[in-house]
């Protein structure tokens, strides 16, 4: 994959394409003790997932219908369907939200799209921002849903 522009110097980028419906969370390499309990529960992904550099990606959240952006966190992967990210505030599982998110590389994109919290990744006694996982009711405009559909085919994930 190519690499983001920060400043003066060149970073590298890795990204790496993850089908959990054929290869659930605890069977690809590098896999965590959190990954292995979402293996255990009943997948409900339809697509396959883009693994993303945390660090290198950003997401603004808000509550669906509200004027402005309230929290601020990184995405963890991405697919036509949904996402997993982090923010410092927890959010119920049913709550509506507002997205703005920014994907890295070199064809890195900015798309916006409305949707609902289905899942929580952490565990309550662990201190630290909160990973949840969303899915995507709708796009802001057809050309956010094309933004990431084409970001997706670039790093060779097919849409499903």
């Amino acid at each position: 994959m190519v690499l983001p522009n920060i400043g003066r110097s060149t970073v590298p980028l890795r990204v790496s394409i993850t089908h959990y419906i054929e290869a659930p969370f605890g069977a690809h390499q590098g896999a965590s003790r959190m990954e292995d309990h979402e293996a255990s529960m009943t997948e409900s992904r339809r697509k396959p997932r883009l693994r993303l550099p945390p660090m290198y990606t950003l997401v603004r959240v808000r509550p669906h219908g509200q004027g402005r952006y309230c929290w601020t966190g990184h995405i963890y992967d991405v697919s036509a369907g949904g996402m997993r990210f982090e923010l410092d505030q927890s959010l119920d599982p049913g709550t509506q939200i507002d997205v703005r998110a920014m994907l890295p590389g070199a064809h890195h994109i900015t798309f916006n799209a409305t949707g609902r919290i289905v899942r929580l990744h952490d565990d309550d006694d662990v201190s630290g921002p909160a990973r949840m996982g969303m899915v995507f009711d709708e796009f802001r405009h057809g050309t956010d849903e094309d933004r990431l559909s084409q970001y997706l085919s670039d790093v060779g994930l097919k849409a499903a």
